[in-house]
């Protein structure tokens, strides 16, 4: 039987490898290398799905009337109109430079990828009614 002598400067000793164990030390190396690749194929494929909420806006405003989004992220925003008069015949994207208009009941979907933290303001047309989208990166939690 062959043995392999290494000398592996980390641990100051030699370590001794039988071809066997030569090849499950080479497998087990691919096996760490591919499964890594797996995670960043992942994470980025997460980073290029988009964060999908719906809002309500009708007479007594925005519901829910903040939201907090990852800014690594696409986000899709739907609003739902359920009333409210001519106040709410639009919507106002501050921060993102959007508006959407939309029938008496009907929806605007906002499409964009922030590109910083911070806060966008969402109001009716008007201004009287307003929601905020924050922007928090929630990297350093995870």
């Amino acid at each position: 039987m062959t043995t392999l002598r290494i000398q592996d400067e980390s641990y100051g000793y030699p370590v001794m490898l039988s071809p066997g164990g030569t090849v499950a030390v080479l497998i087990v190396s691919l096996l760490l290398v591919s499964g890594a690749g797996l995670v960043a194929w992942r994470y980025q494929r997460w980073l290029d799905t988009p964060q999908r909420f719906t809002m309500t806006l009708g007479e007594r405003g925005f519901s829910p009337e903040s939201l907090t989004l990852d800014p690594r992220r696409p986000v899709e925003l739907t609003i739902l109109r359920t009333g409210g008069g001519r106040c709410t015949q639009g919507v106002v994207l501050s921060g993102a430079g959007m508006r959407q208009f939309f029938p008496e009941t009907g929806k605007a979907v906002f499409h964009w990828t922030p590109r910083a933290t911070g806060r966008y303001e969402l109001r009716c047309f008007m201004g009287c009614l307003r929601a905020s989208v924050r922007l928090t990166d929630t990297s350093a939690s995870m």
